[in-house]
């Protein structure tokens, strides 16, 4: 509990069966310079203190800087929750190859309880296993990152993330993200950002960094989820502004994508280069309420028209068009906005996008059409929408793939199945694949819509009726269960999902 000054200077920490380096008390000068700490079991550095409720009162500054982090296997350098005023420098160290994060900064979590200034400047993070930078929550903190080098790093490079917590909102947070450069970073995100929906008192301002080359795609290729989807730079709280950044990333599906699901407030990503000059090109790189109808819309009017210049003046200044409806290349590939009129003739198209019809909107969906979504899209009407359809020209919505399949599904059927099967819920059965449901098991299980018999919707037969299992309380065990139901064995090793991280 007493404070004291620890200087740790041109030391070589490494290899040790636990932590390198332990510090647990508040208060004095916590300093590392000019070292190496490598290949420890557990935390490289942890300086940390349990006991929020006491404050020794006396001046207390960490700073960590020269140094070499490499190898560890637990996180690469940790500072605690200290609940008083305190000031964090991290400043020209190199982060690699390490297992879990390279930094992770924790937040105190009590009313008054001071503020922590954290200094992240001039680091080199690379090729690190998980992330680069994790604080989670942020609050009580005036956070500054700048002029770092993130390179390769895997599964995530920064987060700033505050859970829907009551506790949350009501404490400040002050963040600028400034000059940085990622690149060629790989995973789900480069830079996830969420403060508290209520936070009155908390911004983040992220500007002039380039964010360019970076590799992003869903953990599970085929499972789109409707609030927590990849893209190189996700934002989920409108008090988080990206200003004149460069982010050009064409192995990527999207640019910004939007996990806010409050849509009465949009994300503001104005002045930004986004990888092309032309706004229909930009419309397919950032996703939002015009992909996916329940979240917030991304506003990104004007934007920079150079790629290599933060600075510069020029600009598109105003909207000039609405994102296709139709496909442009593949006319049968639809989905987005219906703020006029549309009309769906006879044949089958695919939904890439949510249906969103707005209240000036008119969908007409004619005799004999056959919607299929594709995984995780659906339909929202405020609008007209008008059908029409009788006997064996009826309009049908099903799953993406199931009228290519249906045939040969249907003749896959077991007996005892196939009255069910001629039913009207030919939504639900008719992509029934035969070798991947495990059908010597009391409840039968199968996987749905997935490209191969590995991945799908899960969906169990109960009574006489198949249905899709909810996600809620999904967890690695039960994943493993129905793995094994289906004679496949979980890998523990591909199970990257945190719980709230789950699709809903």
């Amino acid at each position: 509990m007493g404070a004291g000054d620890v200087n740790i200077t041109r030391s070589s920490v490494s290899k040790n069966i636990g932590d390198g380096v332990n510090i647990t008390y508040e208060g004095g000068l916590q300093n590392v310079t000019w070292s190496n700490v490598a290949g420890n079991s557990l935390r490289g550095v942890a300086v940390w203190f349990n006991e929020s409720g006491l404050d020794t009162k006396i001046k207390q500054e960490t700073g960590v800087a020269y140094s070499t982090f490499r190898g560890n296997l637990d996180v690469g350098l940790r500072i605690g929750n200290f609940c008083r005023n305190a000031f964090v420098n991290i400043s020209s160290n190199s982060f690699t190859e390490g297992q879990r994060a390279a930094v992770e900064i924790e937040s105190c979590w009590l009313r008054n309880s001071g503020k922590r200034t954290v200094q992240i400047g001039q680091n080199l993070f690379e090729r690190n296993h998980r992330l680069a930078v994790k604080i989670s929550p942020a609050v009580n903190m005036n956070l500054t990152i700048e002029y770092n080098e993130f390179q390769q790093n895997r599964r995530g490079t920064l987060m700033i993330y505050n859970e829907d917590n009551v506790q949350l909102p009501s404490l400040p947070f002050v963040g600028h993200i400034v000059r940085n450069h990622f690149r060629n970073n790989t995973g789900w995100f480069v830079i996830r950002l969420a403060l508290s929906l209520r936070g009155l008192d908390q911004n983040l301002l992220v500007e002039k960094n380039t964010i360019k080359n970076n590799f992003v795609k869903e953990l599970y290729s085929n499972i789109q989820s409707r609030s927590r989807a990849a893209g190189v730079v996700c934002v989920g709280s409108s008090n988080i502004v990206l200003y004149r950044n460069l982010i050009e990333n064409p192995g990527s599906n999207y640019e910004i994508s939007s996990h806010l699901t409050d849509q009465s407030t949009p994300i503001n990503a104005t002045y930004n280069w986004l990888g092309s000059k032309f706004e229909n090109n930009i419309f397919e790189r950032i996703l939002d309420r015009r992909d996916l109808y329940n979240l917030a819309l991304v506003l990104f009017h004007p934007f920079l028209l150079s790629n290599n210049n933060v600075e510069t003046p020029v600009t598109e200044a105003g909207q000039v068009s609405e994102p296709n409806f139709f496909d442009p290349v593949e006319g049968h590939i639809i989905g987005g906005e219906v703020n006029g009129e549309i009309t769906l003739h006879d044949g089958i198209y695919t939904v890439t996008r949510d249906i969103f019809v707005h209240e000036t909107g008119i969908l007409t969906i004619a005799f004999g059409t056959t919607l299929e979504f594709a995984e995780g899209m659906g339909m929202m009407v405020a609008g007209l929408l008008r059908t029409e359809g009788s006997g064996k020209r009826d309009v049908r919505f099903t799953l993406q793939g199931t009228s290519e399949r249906e045939l040969m599904s249907r003749a896959a059927l077991p007996a005892d199945l196939m009255v069910f099967n001629n039913t009207g819920n030919t939504n639900v059965t008719a992509s029934m694949p035969s070798n991947n449901t495990a059908e010597d098991s009391p409840i039968l299980v199968k996987l749905v819509g997935g490209r191969n018999d590995l991945e799908g919707r899960l969906m169990v037969y109960v009574d006489g009726e198949w249905g899709t299992v909810c996600s809620h309380g999904w967890s690695q065990n039960a994943a493993a269960v129905a793995c094994q139901q289906m004679g496949y064995v979980l890998n523990p090793e591909d199970w990257f999902l945190e719980p709230s991280n789950i699709p809903p």
